[in-house]
């Protein structure tokens, strides 16, 4: 019998063996299909950490989260579908010894959602067995789209029968779906019910959800003193996100006094264990000096620890560092690399920033390269010398051709055709337009970019062409000496 035939039967044997909720032979059963090079046999061994299902004699053994990511880890970079379903969510989510990175998580989301992926084959078979561990895992899959299509209403059912048989991160799931009416009918009372029963047993999500119903005066009366209480046990066991809340709450001194040493200290753990939010938060405690000292170098290491997450404010603060020089020297590429990524996010008022920030760079970029483009003739040096007349081509191609200079996401149709009715007005479209590099200016502490195209019949001005597209100019309002050093004024004056 080859090894690698006799590893798959250990490995069927095995998940078995743990279907008659037999642990210690499927651990140990689990353990020799891995040692004979079994990648399914490391994911399941994962699962058995994650659950603390490795021995008969301690049925309620503490899970091992670090041993079951790193076996997760190993399982998933060599093509177990499922240990990459169980990272994405852990990565989303964090656990005890498992740091969030939302990169991460999505990546191996996108590995598990793969066409013909096996996902939760596993899963499914153990959940139908009765096991309860993998009706949550099921429910989880379904409930975020993870290695299947989101479906609540499958993972309402699968989520059900893990939490009455005593599952806690099915009860919490459970209250969540009642919560939102997600796959049922919304029931804020037994939303509370199975957040109770989940934090009973000691699971921090659903101590920290407590928290929330008590912060927003849910179904309990409001009271932002117990919800710190709440929020204090859940990050004691390990939430994450109660970590961060805790950090907001001495910060605004919401149900306990104002502690700015507190305030840093929670959004620290939070940070350390990779909350976007909490690397965020961090951040501004650095950049303001509160409750730490005043370090701008830190601002921008924290932000670039959310920036790498997608956290979009920290995307468009780190942008804003960079174009004007906080805490990093100043770099006008880099600081347009950080307002792309927020402006081409989903639509919102960070992205809506970012846009506002680039539009007249993006425009100007367009219009220098249009104009040229539609002139019989040009003397850009960066531009191809070939000899062009397609100013009388129809106006459908025109556009098409502006399609290619600038991003949809950017710059509206409606704007790309006022530029390219500025690009081909005859009146100002001689032959003798110049485009030199010492036309072009940068201004980055003028709070905007600021451009001079000109020609032999005149002068085509920024504030000219802001009128054409109807752009607002950004201008700073404070009143800072030797330019602006604080990221919120220069936000402010990016709405």
């Amino acid at each position: 019998m080859s090894s690698k035939f006799a590893s798959v039967v250990l490995f069927t044997v095995g998940t078995l063996a743990l279907s008659r909720n037999q642990r210690t032979k499927a651990f140990l059963t689990f353990l020799k299909s891995a040692r004979l090079g079994c990648v399914d046999a490391y994911g399941a061994l994962g699962f058995l950490f994650e659950f603390g299902l490795t021995s008969d004699k301690h049925p309620t053994a503490a899970p091992d989260h670090k041993t079951a990511a790193s076996l997760y880890e190993y399982a998933a970079q060599h093509g177990c579908s499922m240990a990459q379903a169980r990272l994405a969510f852990l990565k989303a989510h964090g656990r005890p010894n498992v740091k969030i990175d939302q990169q991460a998580a999505m990546h191996w989301k996108t590995q598990a959602n793969r066409p013909n992926r096996q996902s939760i084959a596993w899963l499914r078979y153990l959940a139908r067995a009765g096991l309860a561990h993998a009706q949550f895992c099921l429910a989880i899959c379904c409930y975020n789209g993870i290695g299947t299509p989101e479906n609540n209403s499958k993972a309402f059912k699968w989520a059900q029968l893990a939490a009455n048989s005593g599952q806690p991160g099915a009860q919490n799931l459970l209250g969540n779906m009642y919560i939102e009416g997600s796959g049922v009918s919304q029931d804020s009372n037994l939303g509370y019910y199975w957040y109770q029963r989940s934090g009973e047993q000691g699971e921090p999500s659903a101590i920290y959800n407590m928290g929330t119903l008590y912060e927003r005066g849910v179904v309990v009366e409001q009271s932002l003193s117990r919800a710190f209480d709440y929020y204090l046990r859940a990050a004691i066991l390990g939430s994450v996100n109660a970590q961060n809340v805790l950090g907001i709450f001495y910060e605004q001194g919401t149900g306990v006094a104002v502690d700015g040493n507190q305030a840093a200290a929670f959004y620290t753990k939070a940070a350390l264990n990779g909350h976007p939010h909490g690397q965020y938060n961090l951040a501004r405690c650095f950049h303001d000096g509160f409750g730490v000292s005043k370090n701008n170098q830190e601002t921008v290491r924290c932000l670039e620890q959310a920036a790498s997450q997608n956290h979009l404010m920290s995307v468009l603060s780190l942008g804003i560092c960079f174009e004007y020089g906080i805490g990093t020297d100043k770099s006008i590429d880099r600081a347009f690399q950080c307002y792309f990524q927020a402006a081409t996010h989903k639509d919102g008022p960070y992205s809506r920033m970012a846009k506002r920030r680039l539009k007249p760079h993006y425009a100007f970029s367009v219009l220098r390269a249009a104009r040229a483009l539609l002139l019989g003739s040009k003397r850009d040096p960066t531009l191809p010398s070939t000899r062009l007349t397609v100013a009388d081509l129809p106006p459908e191609i025109q556009e098409r051709i502006i399609s290619f200079l600038a991003p949809e996401s950017i710059l509206s149709m409606q704007e790309r055709r006022t530029l390219l009715a500025v690009a081909t007005n005859r009146a100002t479209l001689h032959n003798e337009t110049r485009f030199e590099p010492s036309n072009i200016r940068q201004s980055p502490l003028s709070g905007s970019l600021e451009y001079t195209l000109t020609m032999r019949s005149g002068t085509l001005t920024q504030d000219h062409i802001y009128q054409q597209l109807k752009f607002r100019p950004i201008k700073l309002m404070c009143n800072c000496e030797g330019g602006c050093q604080f990221i919120r004024h220069i936000m402010t004056a990016m709405e």
